[in-house]
């Protein structure tokens, strides 16, 4: 095997004459494939490069990273010109380029090449901001978690689903496709407005639910093609918008093909549930994981059309549900009825609601309840009745079990209150004078015993026909009412009018500004947490806002929730790693009694380790040459050239750099053309091939040294 390393003798320095405050980096070229020595190059064989280049200079500075490779053996992969990040990795936010001429750089996002295989040599540029070897700096500014939704909405809607700081609803009773709608909280849809799957119903309760760790959206359909009930996936994660597979929870198949063959869906913690109506079986999904349960399919032994008797609501571990006139308890962890209790029997066939959750004034669960016969069943599967002041409050409300019996009534549940939907005349002034019902929300406070206060059940502008009333998950005493044309309504969950009390304005730093990736994993993103400064405006108290650390997974990280700054705004962060907070953590800041706009110009400086930004790509090697020495034989390749370079160029100071190359031999290279790499011309006063900056050593700051021989490995796999 020759492998040439290209270098100084300047690498052999001592470090003994390099200052303490300096730091000894150089350009690491990494040609590699699963750590299998290369020890020649042939045709087809494929070459996994990475070019890492430390941050030469501490401050402010613009950073790039280069390759180059002969064109004669080797030639670079991208499967598809207009999706280069399908094949080549560079830091995030950073500019990707190539030359085909060695002379001028396009920026692939702006124009893709014509064919990948004129590109001689890329490059990847960024901005960065460093204060130590692998320690960054950003500052960022954030968006505002949670704003008053201006109203919005389409289709048939059913409940919503709040997530990533949007609204989600998916069309009610559709055939033969599933979609699901967009909304972020100013009321605009979405940048992808719609995802619409081919393929599959959708019911009259068309549930929707989101996991914010994954930015996945799931909700119950019936698959056309054979009539079985799953869940179906939409990831709204990225740009555009997708979707992300179906995964089959029942087998037995949907009565005659008809998608309302299925009930009501609840949702316990990452647990959603559901109940088909032909077979009888409790359907269950897991949105953090995106699979069916362990115990998905347990059969209840009893069968119905589950629109107008298929109902289920999970809480604690259990799972409440009703199927013609049969009530029961459903243990998770058992996997089967609540202490073996057999199901109650409802004397009322037709006004089927979900079972409702009921508690005692100090907040104890008690159970779940049918609405209209008062039966109700506690945890253990016994038997109890409903509370006489509950009796009372639903005796006293219209009836809506017209809507309930079509699979289109849900209730929200939520600090110590349940929310339902009501029915009266039309008589509001704001409506015309058309005698027709329509729906508002009504609310029992289970700690008064009483009607809310500010829900009397009369309808607000803008609501109508309504089927649902859902909790957020994410903003505190609010609850969204969607109705029939697909008009979502947020309410305060404490006065009943129209827009929620969203409490001080929470300004929410996204991890990709905080902490962008620069090394091609996303375990290099960040390992550890130095500091972060909160920058307040004028008009906001520095000393008022709190900073709290949420992990990639949305749980508060235990010990860094509700953290107050210093007089300079100073957090120390420095007990704080990845492992407390991943690699993609939600960084948010309360900033007190201010306005949204004041709110909205705060920005924060963090201080964090990171690995060095890397460019990362495959080179498939041939023979390319355009004339022959010989006649080679087959498999013949020429010599194997790949240079790696990064420059640190400082908004003030000298530039700063440093080049390896290695060369491969080709199989039978003397009888094909000679290998040559593009020498590019950089324009840096003290760029040696070893990377020293003399100048750099004989002042505070960093030094940069070679690494000589132990700067890359070389590596090659065969193509199969």
């Amino acid at each position: 095997m020759r492998i040439k390393f290209i270098a100084s003798v300047a690498a052999a320095l001592s470090l003994a004459f390099i200052p303490t405050m300096a730091q000894a980096v150089a350009t690491t070229l990494d040609v590699q494939n699963g750590g299998n020595a290369a020890v020649d190059l042939q045709a087809g064989d494929t070459l996994d490069v990475t070019v890492a280049g430390p941050i030469a200079k501490t401050g402010a500075a613009t950073h790039e990273l280069y390759s180059t490779w002969s064109t004669q053996s080797l030639r670079a992969i991208v499967d598809d010109l207009s999706v280069p990040e399908d094949n080549i990795t560079w830091p995030e936010g950073w500019s990707l380029e190539y030359t085909t001429d060695g002379t001028t750089w396009v920026d692939w996002a702006v124009t893709e090449p014509t064919d990948i295989a004129d590109v001689i040599a890329i490059r990847s540029r960024g901005d960065v901001n460093t204060v130590g070897e692998n320690m960054f700096k950003t500052t960022s500014s954030g968006d505002l978690r949670a704003a008053s939704f201006a109203g919005g909405g389409g289709g048939d809607g059913y409940n919503v689903a709040i997530g990533d700081n949007k609204v989600f609803n998916m069309y009610h009773h559709q055939d033969g496709t599933a979609t699901v709608q967009c909304h972020t909280f100013t009321g605009d849809l979405c940048s992808t407005s719609e995802v619409a799957i081919d393929g599959y119903s959708t019911n009259h309760s068309s549930s929707v639910y989101s996991d914010d760790a994954s930015g996945k959206v799931y909700g119950f359909v019936k698959r056309d093609s054979d009539d079985h009930f799953g869940v179906l996936c939409f990831d709204f994660s990225d740009e555009p918008a997708v979707g992300c597979g179906f995964t089959e929870l029942e087998t037995v198949g949907a009565g005659e093909g008809d998608k309302q063959d299925i009930g009501s869906s609840s949702q316990d913690g990452d647990i959603i549930w559901s109940i088909s109506g032909d077979g009888g079986q409790l359907l269950c999904f897991n949105i953090a994981t995106g699979t069916a349960c362990p115990d998905n399919g347990w059969g209840t032994s009893y069968s119905a059309f589950a629109m107008d008797t298929g109902r289920v609501t999970a809480i604690d571990g259990k799972v409440y549900w009703t199927l013609s006139t049969a009530f029961g308890c459903y243990d998770t962890v058992a996997n089967g009825l609540c202490n073996g209790s057999s199901p109650i029997t409802l004397t009322d066939t037709e006004n089927r609601h979900a079972p409702l959750p009921v508690e005692n004034t100090g907040g104890t669960f008690l159970g779940a309840c049918d609405i209209y016969t008062h039966a109700c069943i506690d945890p253990n599967g016994a038997s109890f009745t409903m509370d006489t002041d509950l009796q009372s409050f639903f005796s006293a409300q219209d009836d809506v079990s017209g809507v309930a019996k079509q699979n289109a009534a849900q209730f929200a549940y939520v600090d110590n209150r349940f929310y339902y939907l009501t029915q009266a005349e039309k008589t509001d002034a704001l409506y015309s004078a058309e005698d027709w019902t329509f729906y508002g929300v009504n609310c029992y406070d289970f700690q008064t015993e009483a009607a809310c206060v500010g829900f009397d059940g009369l309808n607000r502008e803008g609501i109508d026909r309504i089927y649902t009333v859902s909790s957020d998950s994410q903003i505190p005493n609010c609850v969204w009412a969607n109705s029939d044309s697909g008009t979502i309504v947020p309410l305060d969950a404490t006065t009943g009018e129209i827009g929620c009390d969203l409490g001080n304005p929470i300004v929410e730093l996204p991890y990709d500004a905080v902490t962008p990736r620069m090394s091609c994993v996303e375990e290099g993103r960040v390992s550890a947490w130095e500091s972060i400064k909160v920058n307040a405006p004028a008009g906001v108290t520095v000393g008022d806002t709190r900073v709290s650390f949420f992990d990639s997974d949305g749980v508060a990280v235990d010990g860094y929730v509700d953290l107050t700054p210093d007089a300079s705004g100073l957090i120390d962060l420095s007990g704080l790693t990845s492992d407390d907070t991943g690699t993609q953590p939600s960084i948010r800041i309360d900033a007190g009694d201010v306005s949204d706009a004041l709110a909205q110009e705060i920005t924060a400086t963090v201080t964090f380790v990171a690995e060095d930004p890397q460019l990362c790509f495959a080179l498939e090697a041939d023979n390319y040459c355009e004339t022959n020495v010989g006649n080679p034989v087959q498999g013949s390749v020429p010599d194997g050239i790949i240079e790696g370079t990064s420059i640190t160029r400082p908004n003030v100071g000298t530039d700063v750099g440093s080049k390896q190359t290695s060369e491969l031999p080709g199989l039978n290279a003397l009888e094909t053309c000679p290998s040559s790499a593009l020498e590019i011309d950089l324009p840096i006063a003290q760029l040696a091939s070893t990377g020293i900056d003399a100048g750099n050593i004989a002042i505070a700051g960093f030094a940069v040294l070679a690494a000589g021989g132990a700067a890359f490995a070389v590596n090659r796999r065969r193509k199969a």
